[in-house]
């Protein structure tokens, strides 16, 4: 019986997801970073053009901002689907109230405060976030 040989990542000529996610990390940062302006001043213009739509216009009416070169259409909202209170009542007799309170979503910023932590609870529950830390140049040539 023969031993195979170790198969690795190196040997199939591939990165280490680590190393290929720290070296798409860096690039894409790098890549954005002389837009991150621009970006911001987008979503400003963004605000102040929906600040100045009258308040009359309906979700489903398009519009337009005029500028000197170009015209900004302004498209019709999204469609967004939302319980009435109504529907939340039909809910609440069909799943049972547990049910229904479990189903629930409140946002955070829709509630008072609670500085003594009456009804909410705070966890480390979110989304984690991954940062790419380059290593010392020997502990490379240790790795390798």
């Amino acid at each position: 019986m023969t031993a195979s040989p170790e198969v690795t990542l190196a040997a199939l000529g591939c990165e280490d997801p680590a190393d290929e996610f720290a070296r798409l990390s860096c690039e894409v940062e790098v890549a954005l970073a002389p837009y991150q302006g621009k970006i911001k001043r987008l979503a400003d213009l963004r605000e102040h053009f929906l600040s100045i739509l009258p308040s009359q216009m309906q979700g489903n009416q398009e519009g337009f901002i005029d500028g000197p070169a170009f015209r900004i259409l302004v498209s019709m909202c999204d469609h967004r689907t939302e319980v009435t209170l109504a529907g939340k009542k039909k809910l609440k007799r069909l799943w049972g109230v547990e049910e229904f309170l479990s189903r629930c979503k409140i946002e955070s910023h829709q509630l008072p405060k609670d500085k003594k932590g009456l009804y909410t609870v705070k966890a480390r529950t979110g989304p984690r976030h991954f940062t790419a830390i380059p290593r010392p140049p020997d502990a490379v040539a240790k790795a390798a």
